[in-house]
């Protein structure tokens, strides 16, 4: 299982666990909606 981490790896913003905007790569980085647009 892959681990989401609490903050977005590029602009650093909180995501919590429940959010629906935190997106996770195949190298287990975590970035919110917008950075993964971008």
């Amino acid at each position: 299982m892959m681990k989401l981490k609490p903050k977005c790896g590029c602009c650093d913003k909180d995501l919590p666990p429940e959010s629906r905007e935190a997106v996770i790569c195949t190298f287990e980085c975590t970035f919110c909606a917008a950075c993964a647009d971008t």
